[in-house]
């Protein structure tokens, strides 16, 4: 079957080609075959991520479409960059308090990462109902963690009521890493934020944030007085 005719991401494809790869250098490891020839088939350029987030404006709108259950998962998803599933997944055990952080034991790479609370977050969690039936900071009525999936439709529905176009909530992880690179913060700190085993992955947020780049190139400049930034507005 050809995958591409049949709407397979190209991400998705690498992934199938790699996997298909591994099962035939097996095969040949125990004797199964003896020529490998998928071996030479390369990988598909995949498209650069899609980056879409809110407008300061419509944080407010949407905040206030959520209903009660759902607003402190979407607060908390808008200033850590957190992935649904690891906000489901949150215990009391994972919030350090003396330091303020989230820590997520192992992350989609495998790996631990703390995550620093800022005072909105912070506030949000010490602002949720205490119950002795489960850990989990989202529960349902019956103590289990608050499903996924159900978040995912009520902030759809959400989305809809504030207006909000074209955003899923896992956008909300492009919206803090968005507006953390438009307020001058580096890749590096994105990256570490985020997670990302490689600055590479971040490098998508960088057409942001060219004002440190402008500032680079202006330290070139000879003279102190025309270190200033450049006002466009002049003719040539």
């Amino acid at each position: 079957m050809n995958r591409k005719a049949a709407g397979r991401a190209p991400a998705t494809i690498n992934k199938e080609i790699q996997l298909l790869k591994h099962i035939v250098g097996k095969a040949i490891e125990w004797g199964k075959v003896y020529t490998n020839r998928i071996a030479d088939v390369k990988p598909l350029k995949v498209p650069p991520g899609r980056v879409r987030y809110l407008e300061l404006d419509e944080v407010p709108r949407l905040l206030e479409a959520c209903p009660s259950w759902l607003r402190p998962i979407v607060l908390i998803a808008a200033h850590t960059g957190l992935r649904l599933s690891e906000i489901t997944n949150l215990e009391r055990s994972n919030v350090d308090k003396s330091n303020l952080l989230i820590v997520i034991d192992e992350t989609k790479n495998g790996e631990r990462k703390a995550v620093p609370m800022n005072h909105t977050v912070w506030a949000t969690i010490r602002g949720l109902p205490t119950r002795l039936d489960t850990a989990y900071l989202f529960a349902e009525a019956d103590g289990r963690q608050v499903d996924s999936k159900k978040v995912s439709v009520a902030f759809g529905r959400a989305c809809k009521r504030a207006g909000i176009a074209d955003f899923r909530f896992h956008d909300l992880r492009h919206h803090f890493v968005s507006h953390l690179t438009m307020k001058g913060h580096n890749l590096k700190t994105v990256q570490e934020l985020l997670g990302h085993k490689t600055v590479a992955m971040t490098v998508r947020y960088a057409h942001l944030s060219p004002e440190h780049l402008r500032r680079a190139v202006t330290d070139l400049d000879p003279d102190p007085a025309e270190k200033s930034v450049p006002n466009p507005a002049q003719n040539f």
